[in-house]
């Protein structure tokens, strides 16, 4: 992995965590967390991960994650229902990790991706992660 690539989008997600009125914080060598609101009061706010991953040779992905739910703690998600909200999404999907968490992910291709972009990228996977917990409490 390009360490140079990595640092720049350390820096773009701290300075959009500062823009977005959120916190930056890197969580290790690779991944960062930023909590940023998700309400207009400012009250309420979301924790996403931020990392880059290499798919490919020269591939470099910027991924945003947030963590829904545990699907055990949950057994009765209706999965049709997230299928049609995938739809409705611009950058998001939900996904199934192999621990069994339920999360919001967003991805985009390192060498192509604007800070314009990001930004939208980090507003929703936040707030369709705050929503969705919301509703499964």
């Amino acid at each position: 992995m390009n360490r140079k690539k990595l640092e720049n989008i350390e820096s773009l997600l701290e300075e959009l965590s500062v823009e977005l009125h959120g916190q930056y914080t890197e969580y290790s060598d690779d991944t960062v967390i930023l909590t940023v609101p998700v309400d207009k009061d400012e009250t309420e706010f979301q924790s996403i991960k931020g990392y880059v991953v290499e798919r490919e040779p020269s591939r470099q992905i910027v991924i945003l994650t947030g963590t829904v739910c545990t699907l055990h703690d949950h057994p009765n998600i209706n999965y049709l229902d997230l299928l049609k909200r995938n739809y409705q999404m611009v950058y998001c999907k939900f996904t199934i990790t192999d621990e069994d968490y339920l999360e919001v992910e967003a991805a985009t291709n390192y060498n192509y991706a604007t800070a314009d972009e990001v930004e939208e990228m980090i507003k929703e996977v936040a707030q369709t992660t705050h929503t969705l917990k919301k509703e499964l409490k």
